[in-house]
């Protein structure tokens, strides 16, 4: 595998994301997290270790050589992001469990890519931010 290989999946996982939000598939989460902001966030809190097994046995399955577990998102920053980015719609804040994994060769980290567009596998994306082949001018991934 070459980096174009990894792209062209990048753009075909972006695709299927936004081609199931056409479609009238949700990006936000279920009304069943919670009716309010702290709801969600203690459901977030609840799952939390769950959530983290099942993306950390994913990626270290596909290759991943690191798997670190993120802090939850707190209260404050989740309201911030619900007003800022969601026009206060709190269910559209995604990430409030969050991870990263290091992958050392691009044919690992496209593996994954490549399984996450499986609709069967483990891990539904519900959005993607590709910034391997659209980082930010600041350099930022």
């Amino acid at each position: 595998n070459d980096p174009q290989t990894l792209y062209e999946n990048l753009r075909a996982l972006f695709e299927v994301v936004r081609a199931a939000a056409e479609g009238g598939t949700t990006l936000a989460h279920p009304e069943s997290v919670g009716s309010s902001v702290e709801a969600m966030l203690a459901t977030a809190v609840k799952y939390n270790d769950q959530i983290h097994r099942v993306v950390s046995s994913f990626v270290m399955s596909m290759g991943a050589r690191e798997y670190s577990e993120g802090p939850t998102k707190t209260l404050p920053r989740i309201i911030e992001k619900k007003d800022n980015d969601y026009g206060g719609d709190f269910l559209k804040v995604v990430d409030v469990v969050r991870s990263s994994a290091v992958f050392h060769s691009l044919l690992e980290l496209n593996a994954a890519v490549v399984a996450l567009m499986d609709p069967s596998g483990p891990i539904v994306v519900v959005r993607i931010k590709d910034r391997i082949s659209t980082p930010l001018d600041s350099g930022y991934r």
